[in-house]
């Protein structure tokens, strides 16, 4: 299946990270705090208990709480005098922040033709957009669907069960859900195991598409560079 990301050339101090992708195979793998929607980490928690809480949370705490009392005795308090956050919320926050540290994130889309996507990431025209191959296997893999919800809404057991050591369905589930005024992009998301650096990318490059608003020097210079390296370019159809 072919994956889409979009680049802003207006400015050209971007043209290096551009021409790297295409050269050199390398994409920016960024933090996630440092996207473009506020709303990242803006999520409820849900603190009902389920049949499973009453264990998670005796497990955890015997883990990581205080044993002034059996860890079962106080997970069974807990869960009875609706005190689940309490004991549960340093963990979901220790959680939080250490996705925030060593998780980076690589945004691509489904759509290389959605004007929405050419105006808000490809320069209003003044921009490309590369695409990529990659297989059925590697989606849902190393590459995620992002959920588009309403409200996004996090059952504490998932949290425990990290806690506990399972942190890739958290970290997956919490940078790959967003509202639905996001819903236009069409994001599938890499999430790499370190932020803020250039990753080199393992998926083929099969084609460049060129905004029709670039000049003609940095068309012809993409256009150069494309055929060095073996790739199909073409313009934007803007019909």
């Amino acid at each position: 299946m072919k994956i889409y990301k979009f680049k802003d050339l207006r400015q050209k101090n971007t043209h290096s990270h551009f021409f790297q992708i295409i050269e050199e195979k390398k994409i920016w793998c960024a933090a996630p705090c440092s996207l473009n929607d506020s709303s990242e980490f803006n999520f409820s928690m849900d603190y009902t208990p389920s049949e499973k809480t009453a264990a998670l949370l005796t497990a955890t705490i015997q883990k990581f709480g205080s044993l002034a009392f059996p860890a079962y005795m106080t997970a069974s308090y807990a869960v009875l005098n609706n005190k689940i956050e309490e004991y549960a919320k340093p963990e979901v926050d220790k959680i939080i922040e250490n996705c925030r540290k060593t998780i980076g994130v690589t945004s691509f889309s489904l759509s290389q033709t959605d004007p929405w996507l050419w105006e808000t990431y490809g320069g209003q025209g003044f921009g490309a957009v590369v695409e990529f191959e990659i297989s059925d296997e590697d989606l849902e893999e190393t590459y995620h669907s992002v959920t588009y919800s309403r409200a996004s809404v996090f059952h504490v057991d998932l949290f425990l069960e990290a806690a506990l050591g399972n942190t890739e369905k958290v970290f997956r589930k919490i940078l790959c859900t967003k509202t639905l005024k996001w819903k236009p992009e069409m994001e599938i998301r890499f999430l790499g195991k370190t932020p803020n650096i250039n990753i080199l990318f393992d998926a083929p490059i099969t084609g460049v598409i060129i905004g029709e608003k670039v000049s003609e020097p940095l068309s012809k210079e993409i256009e150069r560079i494309c055929i060095e390296n073996n790739i199909m370019t073409h313009f934007k159809n803007t019909k």
